[in-house]
């Protein structure tokens, strides 16, 4: 459902959605979105919202899932 999903609001959307259903098939997707860095900052930021809801749960899968890493550019869009 997510990789069908056209804009980037409707990515966010499935996200939150997944997030909520807090189920353990979902997690590898979630993954996958987090660790794509052709996806918008907006979009993984939201997975990783997506996967703390499901890491209550189910804590071990989850632990293994890299960490979105903070670049330069994002440092400045701040100020």
């Amino acid at each position: 459902m997510l990789e069908q999903s056209s804009t980037e609001t409707e990515k966010i959307r499935v996200l939150k959605s997944m997030g909520n259903c807090g189920s353990k098939e979902l997690i590898s997707s979630i993954k996958r979105t987090i660790e794509d860095k052709s996806q918008p900052l907006v979009v993984r930021t939201q997975a990783v919202f997506a996967l703390r809801k499901i890491a209550k749960p189910f804590p071990k899968p989850v632990r293994s899932c890299r960490v979105i890493k903070q670049d330069k550019n994002i440092s400045k869009h701040k100020k």
